[in-house]
């Protein structure tokens, strides 16, 4: 259930609905600012009609799951605000509601792809690529770039997908898991774990952990316990 702006929570709705519910309280300028960003710069705002009803299941697309998702974000991170807006947290949820309350904009299936598009696509991965190995140290939010580079948020994920076989957000994990990598490789018993999943933006040095044995089966701790140079054992980078 969308709270419209302004509202305060308790005068919109009872104890009882927000246990088989969730609210979500936000800024329609700032939704969007986003909406924009991820259609390029220009394209149709989010207007009062699009918060009456908003379908959650769009084909194989399941926004439910995307959602709860983000609600496990939150007690991931122990409702902690800082590690919460560290996290790209408010981008994130934001995006999503644009998905839900404009799903012929960014949900309908990729049409036939011209010669034209496709050159601009790979010049726009190109461009985003770039900015990532360039900010891979800070936070990277998507809006932002979008917003920097021009970029609409349906020919980056499809680039990224055609390119790389996954999305932009996995695509920039996977950047800063290769630089951990390096990190530990070349100043083993130097790094703290904790430290470098910190300096990389993880929610949790478990979590970095996870996607870290996930992409190179070896855990980050054995890497920086192991003897030796360990360049043989470097896995193909994917």
């Amino acid at each position: 259930m969308l709270i419209p702006p302004g509202i305060p929570l308790q005068r919109w709705i009872s104890p009882e609905c927000l246990a088989i519910n969730l609210c979500i309280s936000f800024d329609l300028n700032r939704l969007n600012r986003v909406s924009l960003a991820m259609q390029g710069g220009e394209g149709l705002p989010v207007t009062p009609t699009h918060l009456s009803t908003v379908k959650l299941q769009h084909g194989p697309i399941n926004l439910r799951q995307l959602f709860q998702q983000l609600i496990q974000k939150i007690d991931a991170l122990d409702a902690n605000p800082a590690l919460l807006a560290a996290s790209g947290f408010d981008d994130q949820v934001y995006r999503s509601l644009v998905m839900a309350l404009q799903p012929k904009v960014f949900l309908k299936e990729y049409v036939a792809e011209t010669d034209g598009l496709a050159a601009q696509r790979i010049s726009a991965l190109s461009a985003f690529e770039r900015y990532v190995e360039e900010y891979l140290l800070s936070p990277l939010s998507l809006t932002e770039m979008e917003i920097m580079l021009g970029i609409s948020a349906r020919a980056l994920q499809y680039a990224c997908l055609k390119r790389h076989g996954c999305s932009p957000m996995t695509y920039i994990r996977n950047r800063k898991l290769d630089y951990a990598y390096q990190q530990l490789l070349h100043r083993q018993g130097s790094t703290k774990l904790a430290d470098l999943a910190a300096e990389l933006y993880f929610s949790s040095q478990s979590r970095f952990t996870r996607y870290f044995r996930e992409r190179f089966g070896i855990k980050p701790s054995e890497l920086l316990a192991g003897p030796g140079n360990l360049s043989d054992l470097m896995p193909e980078m994917r």
